[in-house]
């Protein structure tokens, strides 16, 4: 292949991250897949969450939780499901044993943080029900450096650099200002899936038997 042939490939590929869903610059390693889960499957995920979901995890900054880690506590079919859509585009080597769920209310945020190490060196999370903006900052930076618009359906991928050295969280707020549009919020959920390291010692507290 020429080099000017090499170089229009180079420039067609498609970003990372849609330019109208970034504001800065985004970390290396993110990737945001708009729309990865359509309407009606989001609808029905929705509607299996409200009717079966628990919450028996506690709590983080208000948000209700549910893990799943295989064999001690599968996932339900509908997360192996994506779990495998998952490793079949790619995103994984192979099917997720990690699913963990939490709730989103309006004004609710999440404090900026990094996932912990026994979930993986790929964490995929899915937007349900409401929209919200999703920060990444530096660690111990104050200022976020990069803010990504999260819709419904839309599948956002860290690995690398902005898995292990970058913090994500969402603001708390009950709209968000983006692209000079606002997007209030409302009642929703997320599904963050990894292949877990069975080697980490913080995963014993989910493999116990019961």
């Amino acid at each position: 292949m020429s080099l000017f042939r090499l170089s229009r490939l180079f420039r067609s590929s498609p970003p990372a991250v849609p330019e109208d869903r970034l504001e800065g610059r985004a970390p290396r390693g993110l990737r945001l897949l708009p729309d990865f889960v359509p309407p009606q499957e989001r609808e029905e995920l929705g509607a299996w969450i409200a009717a079966n979901v628990t919450w028996s995890g506690g709590s983080f900054d208000g948000h209700r939780l549910e893990t799943y880690v295989e064999p001690s506590r599968p996932l339900p079919e509908w997360g192996r499901a994506l779990g495998r859509r998952l490793r079949e585009a790619g995103i994984f080597d192979a099917d997720p044993d990690y699913l963990h769920l939490f709730s989103c209310q309006a004004g609710q945020g999440m404090a900026r943080h990094v996932d912990q190490d026994f979930v993986g060196e790929v964490v995929a999370g899915l937007t349900l029900g409401s929209s919200h903006v999703l920060e990444f900052a530096r660690a111990g930076k104050r200022d976020a450096a990069a803010r990504v618009l999260l819709l419904p359906g839309d599948l956002y991928v860290i690995s690398g650099a902005a898995r292990q050295r970058w913090e994500h969280g969402v603001p708390f707020a009950k709209e968000d200002q983006f692209g000079g549009r606002v997007y209030p919020r409302s009642e929703g959920w997320s599904a963050i899936w990894g292949c877990v390291d069975r080697d980490a010692p913080e995963i014993s507290q989910y493999t116990r038997s019961s």
